[in-house]
């Protein structure tokens, strides 16, 4: 996490600014925990100049434990096979890659989801309470991806640990953003509004 990060965020929130930018943040983290040098060389650089990433984590289970995955991928012939659906993937629609966490031979993987390879169909747009955020599940049958798209496998655990961690920070960020916006516009209130020619 970068901490020049926090502020930008604290003022999204501030502004109900909705956009993918703090997705993106988390799935660098990603890339920095568990990524290749190829893999961190190919998308650190694309992500930074603008490019969305977003975050295929959650399932119809609920379960706040992000170790808890039910997806599966299944390594054959240099290829990844994916099955499951993924839930409340934000900005999907928008993202050029989506890192997922899957089962592979049992444990906890994640793996980078070109948007090419998505097929026609596979993203269905979700409601959600906060429509100024669109959400989406993600349907992974049929879709394969090469090995190189696996994030270091031994370094899962870790990665998803860092996941948690940023969003976390970055969130608080955001609702203190929020939150003190509520406060300027309450007070900023307090001191116009006027009842029986007095302020309140």
């Amino acid at each position: 996490r970068r901490s020049s990060d926090l502020p930008v965020v604290e003022q999204m929130g501030r502004n109900l600014l909705a956009s993918p930018f703090v997705p993106s943040i988390i799935a660098q983290q990603a890339l920095l925990v568990a990524g290749s040098a190829e893999q961190q060389d190919e998308w650190l650089p694309r992500l930074a100049a603008g490019e969305v990433a977003v975050l295929a984590l959650s399932e119809s289970n609920g379960d706040w434990d992000l170790g808890n995955i039910a997806a599966s991928a299944t390594l054959a012939d240099g290829a990844l096979k994916l099955s499951g659906t993924k839930h409340f993937v934000l900005w999907a629609d928008s993202a050029d890659v989506i890192v997922v966490s899957v089962l592979l031979d049992g444990k906890p993987a994640l793996l980078l989801l070109d948007k090419s390879v998505i097929p026609a169909g596979a993203l269905r747009r979700e409601i959600i309470v906060d429509e100024t955020k669109r959400s989406f599940a993600l349907a992974l049958d049929g879709i394969s991806v090469p090995d190189t798209a696996l994030l270091d496998p031994a370094k899962a655990g870790a990665a998803l640990a860092q996941i948690e961690l940023a969003a976390n920070l970055l969130q608080a960020a955001e609702m203190c953003g929020g939150s003190q916006a509520v406060i300027d516009y309450t007070l900023d209130y307090l001191r116009t509004r006027k009842q029986f020619g007095k302020l309140i």
